[in-house]
């Protein structure tokens, strides 16, 4: 008899609000959803929004600003609206949902995409994919919500937020409120609709419960809330550690903010003050961003994220490593002994004959900047049908792949070419993990490593590389052109010369920085090269060159562009 009741009372309700969906939003007019997407610090990245038919709205995908906002068109769409988000924080990847009746706020975060799955007892993504097949009514959004208020009530109320909608509330990524109850919590959900909340910084275990029966699950232990909330104190000092050293420096001297047991890349204390004795650089600085604290170590060390906006639209990602001694935090490094960055990358070169090659894989730049003696360093992890061994230039500090196990097509120094079918077959789309191991020295006959190894990191790409079909089919979305370049005669490099390059930028996802290199040789293994950052608000670029006292017989000049996840994509043209 109660079962009846419940569900003779939610048809009534439905009756009156059409919660089923299936509604039209508008016939006339102008109607937007729109709101902020977010998981502690905004989303960079790309949205999209379909209607209960299906339908994507006309401005889908929109490409999320700088403060997670977010805006749909969604006059004349059939309601319920389901909205998807993908796109990093940190680095790090987020494939977000969220779902709304009516047009206005809505906020994509981990908290709606919980709702949605609670809701309908199903995938987010697959009631994205399947809308008018979710089985959501309003009713059951409102009670997922409920229960999500009920599991985290006491973080919720450390926080004053405790009867906040996640996804029709007011939200600004800002770190306070809701968005500071997101940067104290991880949510994980499983594919069978399992969810763990846990501690951000320390990884335990806060709540666990199933998607589809949230209703059973406990409410979170204050002690445990008071604890994960201490994420939000630490934060806040970390900015203001760092607001302090770019604008103020209150502490006398940069000296004072860097531990004495310093070690960042091979470099120690000494030699951090002795090479960088400038930066920060404030000069062309707007604002410092997107603060997020993305580890905690088991020496009490945090991984701090945060970016810095140029004037000119470059946004530069920063990760500093800091600990508290005598209550006063210090920059302490990342205790590593060689610089080390893998990224994905897609190169489109035009050749001298005007063909087009596409090159996709992964780029180990590894360099001994401070001299350690680091002469081989082995790659393992997805993609890589074997250990990858790089070893020292004999020249500069540098790492190379050897010879033998360079790939066919765009051959490169330190980009490992991957096959469509091994980007598609063998690497997942996100969170790539290679290990690396740095030695002393090595057999230059059989490139087999000598001696113990120096050390061991394990590094993460964040997302894969795209495959060559999918450059070739987009590339007008994640490839720079060359508007000033019509031939490959190698005179119009203008060695020598104040030379100015004219560019257009993609559209197809948020660019953070960008440069041009020139580089030119000759036949008797001389090289040389020059490059400068792109000016990305005003689509040029001015390299200041000399002329070599020797000939060169070929050169290219290539424009590099970066997204949020450190995918390079490069265009280069080639000359002769």
């Amino acid at each position: 008899m109660k079962k009846l009741f419940l569900i003779t009372g939610l048809f009534l309700i439905c009756l009156a609000t059409g919660c089923d969906g299936g509604s039209s939003a508008s016939n006339s007019g102008s109607l937007t959803v729109s709101g902020v997407a977010a998981a502690g610090s905004p989303i960079v990245g790309q949205a999209w929004l379909k209607d209960f038919n299906g339908d994507f709205s006309s401005d889908s995908p929109t490409i999320i600003d700088g403060d997670g906002n977010f805006s749909f068109d969604v006059s004349g769409m059939q309601r319920p609206f389901f909205l998807q988000v993908k796109g990093n924080v940190a680095g790090n990847y987020y494939e977000l949902y969220s779902v709304t009746y009516n047009p206005g706020r809505t906020n994509i975060n981990p908290l709606s995409h919980l709702a949605l799955a609670a809701s309908a007892e199903k995938r987010p993504a697959a009631i994205f994919d399947a809308p008018e097949q979710s089985g959501i009514t309003e009713r059951s959004l409102e009670r997922a919500i409920e229960e999500i208020q009920r599991m985290l009530q006491p973080l919720l109320e450390l926080n004053n937020v405790e009867n906040s909608d996640p996804i029709q509330g007011t939200f600004v990524a800002d770190h306070s409120g809701l968005d500071a109850v997101l940067d104290a919590i991880d949510i994980n959900l499983e594919d069978d609709l399992d969810v763990t909340i846990s501690n951000k910084l320390t990884g335990e275990t806060l709540v666990q419960a199933a998607a589809d029966d949230l209703v059973s699950a406990e409410k979170m232990d204050y002690a445990d809330a008071n604890q994960a909330n201490e994420s939000k104190t630490v934060l806040s000092e970390l900015i203001d550690l760092i607001e302090d050293y770019w604008f103020t420096q209150s502490r006398s001297a940069k000296a004072n903010y860097i531990a004495d047991d310093y070690l960042f890349n091979g470099y120690d204390k000494t030699l951090v003050l002795a090479n960088y004795p400038d930066w920060p650089d404030t000069t062309d600085l707007v604002t410092l961003r997107h603060f997020t604290i993305t580890d905690k170590s088991n020496a009490d060390v945090y991984t701090l994220y945060y970016e810095s906006v140029l004037t000119d639209g470059t946004i530069n990602q920063n990760t500093t490593f800091v600990n508290k001694s005598n209550g006063q935090w210090y920059f302490c490094g990342n205790g590593f002994l060689y610089n080390a960055r893998l990224r994905a990358r897609g190169v489109k070169r035009i050749h001298v004959n005007d063909n087009i090659e596409y090159c996709a894989g992964v780029d180990f730049y590894i360099n001994d900047y401070a001299a350690q003696g680091i002469e081989m360093v082995t790659v393992d992890g997805p993609g890589l049908p074997e250990t990858i061994k790089l070893v020292a230039r004999q020249t500069g500090t540098k790492l190379d792949i050897i010879t033998s196990q360079r790939t066919d097509g765009c051959i490169k120094t330190h980009l490992y070419n991957m096959s469509d079918d091994t980007i598609s077959n063998e690497l997942d789309e996100t969170n790539l993990a290679y290990t690396l191991k740095a030695y002393a020295n090595y057999d230059s006959n059989t490139y087999a490593p000598i001696g113990t190894v120096l050390e061991t990191r394990n590094i993460i790409v964040s997302m894969r590389p795209y495959t060559r079909a999918e450059l070739t089919a987009h590339g007008a979305d994640y490839f720079a052109l060359h508007n000033n370049l019509s031939t490959h005669d190698i005179s119009l490099c203008e060695l020598g010369d104040t030379v100015e390059y004219q560019y257009t930028l993609p559209e197809g996802f948020v660019i953070y920085r960008g440069h041009i290199e020139l580089y030119f040789s000759d036949d008797d293994d001389h090289v040389g090269s020059f490059e400068t950052a792109l000016e990305l608000d005003n689509y040029k670029a001015t390299l200041v060159t000399s002329a070599p006292s020797w000939t060169p017989t070929y050169a290219h000049v290539s424009l590099y562009l970066y997204d949020g996840f450190d995918r390079m994509f490069k265009t280069q043209w080639d000359f002769e």
